[in-house]
């Protein structure tokens, strides 16, 4: 899957329908390439991603994709709460049609639990689902928001009001990934762990 250079872990998730994996390891995000071609049998990816994000991850991930031939297409969004919106959606919906997503296409989230709501829920409703794949960049992300399938929305209603459960194809959690979080966000994520445990 990754080469002998890279130490890379896996969890896997076995639901009653079907399985998918965790990858744990340093430097995932420049193998995303080679981790996505051993297990997706088609090669055209979506990533969704936002503005904090992309200026330290989106190019390595598009090598890594394009280095294993997929062919490849981004959207940068705002960051914040505000982002998880219906217009939000609408916008990501119209972008993927107007790019000729087809049912086998991947569609990527890049960065933390915002943007995996998002995508997630993108995912599972346009072409009624295709493959989505988790790519968290927070440690939140990677311990809680992107494993379980959650996606939603927010509405002046109330927060997550309007969702799906959509599990993804596969986590890749990059813990390198973490080198670029304020330490404010480290916090927040290592407070949920030391929640879980007890």
């Amino acid at each position: 899957m990754v080469n002998n250079n890279t130490d890379c872990e896996s969890l896997e998730v076995d639901l009653a329908d079907r399985k998918y994996n965790i990858y744990i390891g340093p430097d995932l995000i420049n193998h995303s390439g080679e981790i996505l071609k051993s297990i997706l049998d088609y090669r055209k990816a979506f990533i969704i991603t936002d503005e904090n994000v992309a200026p330290f991850f989106l190019e390595k991930i598009k090598d890594s994709l394009l280095k294993e031939s997929f062919s490849v297409d981004s959207l940068v969004l705002p960051p914040g709460e505000h982002t998880k919106s219906l217009s939000s959606i609408e916008k990501i919906i119209q972008i993927l049609l107007d790019s000729n997503i087809e049912r086998n296409s991947v569609l990527i989230s890049l960065g933390g639990g915002v943007i995996g709501d998002l995508t997630g829920f993108a995912s599972s409703i346009i072409l009624r689902g295709v493959n989505f794949v988790q790519i968290p960049t927070t440690l939140l992300a990677q311990i809680d928001s992107a494993i379980g399938g959650k996606t939603g929305i927010t509405t002046p209603q109330g927060k997550n009001l309007v969702g799906t459960f959509y599990q993804p194809t596969a986590v890749i959690s990059d813990i390198n990934s973490l080198k670029s979080l304020p330490q404010r966000q480290l916090i927040s994520g290592y407070a949920e762990i030391c929640k879980y445990g007890l």
